[in-house]
């Protein structure tokens, strides 16, 4: 899968980690793919198809991500999620 599979979403922010990259769209949602040490992804299946991170239930306004673990948000509804490990 490429940046076409999103479905009809446009790309708001991409964010890379140690090996890793996430993709949030203008309608909230988080795609990953690459590496998935320590579930860095946030998901299961192929780590080398971009997938949504279909675990998160609340629109997303913005993401971050460090060498293993990621961190999603949404600022109007106070609501973090967060996946992986953090190593110093």
């Amino acid at each position: 899968m490429g940046f076409n599979t999103v479905p009809s979403n446009k790309v708001y922010q991409i964010c890379c980690g140690g090996q890793f990259t996430l993709v949030l769209t203008t309608s909230g949602h988080v795609y990953s793919w690459g590496n998935n040490d320590e579930m860095s992804l946030g998901r299961d299946g192929n780590p080398l198809e971009v997938q949504l991170i279909d675990k998160i239930s609340f629109p997303i306004s913005n993401i971050a991500a460090g060498l293993l673990h990621a961190v999603a948000y949404n600022t109007e509804l106070n609501l973090l999620y967060i996946w992986g490990k953090y190593r110093v």
